[in-house]
This record gives structure tokens, sequence and C-alpha cells, in this order.
């Protein structure tokens, strides 16, 4: 029953931030008793009884279509299904003030949604992970803990408390500059403003990207959410606690190379109302190609940069390395000081050799069974 399409394209927030979802009740909704319901998935998140042996590449019979998808699938592709959709749930009362907290889940979807269990909600049972110390993000706690003690938490205001309500004021100063780093410029970028005057404090801003012009409500809406700068699809997250009057900034990503894009932001008061929509345009730089770091050792080890394990250990580098202070620092210290060295002594001996690789294997094996 919602009048537009809700949170399900939203990326996934950074680390533990609390995601904030907003919603005006239509007018013509009648004050009573409702349900909120909150699904959420993640691929690749296996559990013994869901995962890559029970749950493989699917492969289908059939044209030549089909055959080349299972070409692509089976080759560049991973299994994918684990673990199925969790289901949280909430009673509400719309026309009054109130707070309801969830901390267990109300149950689970579908492993794909369709046949006989398409669009069914069952009970959560063993097979599902529900432990946020030795399976953190996995199973129940995809939605984590907040320090609350809750996982879901959801807010119903009364109409009269937003009676005289003066939305945000408008945005000015908006501007897109190129990000700081040029290897990255043409898929990231830097967004500032400055911060809006709202008499209840502005509790969000919505940033949208759209490869179309932005000039009017519609055509906002029509853009995507914007992202977080990350190789990961991480949901963009602007600081609210500047003071009206000052700088906000703000790195986002999820652009591509050479093209022209239309960028809005809004701000969002306590009561939902948004101020008017600020635009800018920018194009993206051309790719400024560079040579990709190797891991040295494990190069060392295999023989070859190609090695689908050095693959995985990219991309753990990429993103739960370099994306932290200290996971950058290690990286800093392994490639300029401690990675050369290692991996020439490892490469004067098969032994050696082989050593690493018994060393090597075992880490990533555990990486692909945690969908890295």
């Amino acid at each position: 029953v919602m009048p537009e399409l809700d949170a399900v394209t939203t990326a996934t927030p950074p680390g533990d931030t609390l995601q904030r979802i907003r919603f005006t009740v239509p007018e013509d909704w009648p004050n009573g008793n409702y349900y909120v319901y909150l699904e959420i998935n993640v691929e690749g998140d296996y559990s013994p009884q869901w995962g890559p042996a029970q749950y493989p590449t699917p492969r289908s019979q059939g044209n030549a279509i089909e055959e080349q998808w299972d070409y692509w699938a089976m080759t560049y592709g991973y299994p994918y299904r684990g673990q199925p959709s969790i289901v949280f749930r909430t009673p509400i009362k719309i026309g009054q003030t109130e707070v309801v907290e969830v901390r267990e889940a109300y149950g689970r979807g579908s492993l794909e949604g369709r046949g006989p269990e398409g669009g069914r909600i069952f009970p959560i049972d063993s097979t599902i992970a529900n432990d946020p110390q030795g399976a953190p993000g996995s199973g129940v706690d995809r939605l984590r803990i907040a320090p609350g003690g809750y996982r879901l938490r959801v807010r119903t205001q009364a109409a009269e408390v937003c009676q005289g309500n003066r939305p945000p004021s408008a945005i000015l100063g908006l501007e897109v500059r190129q990000y700081h780093e040029r290897r990255d410029a043409h898929r990231y970028a830097h967004l500032r403003f400055i911060a809006p005057e709202d008499d209840q404090g502005v509790v969000a801003y919505e940033v949208r990207v759209s490869e179309q012009a932005i000039v009017d409500e519609p055509s906002f809406l029509a853009g995507r959410p914007a992202n977080a700068a990350s190789l990961d699809n991480v949901a963009l997250v602007v600081p609210t606690d500047v003071p009206p009057g000052q700088v906000v900034e703000v790195d986002f990503g999820g652009l591509s190379y050479e093209r022209r894009y239309w960028i809005g932001v809004r701000a969002l008061d306590a009561c939902n109302a948004s101020s008017p929509i600020a635009v800018a345009e920018y194009v993206t730089p051309p790719v400024q190609f560079t040579t990709v770091s190797p891991c040295f050792i494990a190069t060392a080890a295999y023989g070859t940069p190609l090695a689908k394990e050095i693959d995985v250990l990219r991309r753990f580098r990429d993103r739960y390395l370099i994306t932290n202070p200290l996971g950058a620092h290690f990286v800093d210290w392994y490639y300029n000081e401690f990675g050369p060295p290692m991996a020439f002594w490892v490469s004067l001996s098969e032994l050696r050799r082989e050593l690493v690789r018994n060393l090597i294997t075992p880490i990533v094996r555990v990486l692909e069974w945690m969908g890295i």
C-alpha cells in the first residue's frame, strides 16, 4: 500500500550507522491500528544450512541465451543464495505520538520469493543465525542492536505536533567538485553546501543523482539515492550536526566516467517537511589508468597475480582494510616496507612458496565463505 517505492533499493548504511527512513502518512489514511514491516536481505549470508553447497550458482537448461548466462554465472558469478530475507514487524497507531522498539525478528521470507513459498513469512528457527558476537551482521543481526537495545525503532507523530511547522530554508552554495584522489575522480565526487536554517532542526539530507535534468520534485525522485564514496554499495550519510550557515562537506560515489550528472539536495526536518531542492551539474573526468598494487607475497606464492585467491585478498583489502585508518596504515606498511622483501625471499624457494600457499589458502577459504 506504499504510495511510492520504499527503501528496497537503498544501499547498506556504513558500519553501525543508524539508518532513518521517514514516511509521511497520506491524509486519506484513517487513524487507527497498523503494522510496520521491514524486510532485509543480504547476498551470500551463509550458514551451515544455507550455503554454497546447498544452493550453488543457479543453472538453467534451454536456449543459447540461457547457456550464455550459465557460462557467465559459472565463470564470474558466485553462489549468492545464503540465508533468506529476515522480516521484522511491529504494531503502530496512526493518529497519536508514540515510540515502539523491536529486538527480535518476526520471521523469514522464502529463499527466492517465488513458487509455493513465495510471499509467505515463516517462523525463525535454529537454521537462521542470531548471534551478534559470533556471527555479527548475519541472519537476524543484519539489523544490528542499537545502544538502546533495539534493532528497529518506529516513532509515530500525531498531525497536530507539526501544525505551524516551517520547512527548512533553501540550501545555498551547492557545489560539486572533483574528488581529491585523481585515480578515483571518475567514480567519486565532493559535495559541499551551506547548512540551512529550521525551527526544529534539520534531521536528514536527501541527495539524489540523475543523468536527466532535475527541475522539480518528480524528476528529483526519479534520480537514485546517492552512495558513499566506496567500492561497495554503501548509502551516503550526510552529517546533520553542522550549524546553520556553516559548510557541509561529504564525498559521494556511484558515478561513471565522462558523464554529465545532476545532483539534487534537500533538507528534511522532524515533521518530514522539506526545503526547496538545490541542484548542481557535474561532469566526471576520464579514467586515469594506474597499475593495480599487487599482493606481493601471495603473488610470489602462487606464481601469478591472476590467481583467484589473490582476487579474494584484493577484495578484502579494498572493502575492509583501506576503508579505515588502522587498515590503511597496515596496507601502507605492507606495500612499502614488509611486502616486497618478503615476497622476494618467498620466491627463491619452491618449499617456501608451498608453505605460504598452505598458510594463505585456509584464510582465503574463510573469506570466500564470508562472501568476500
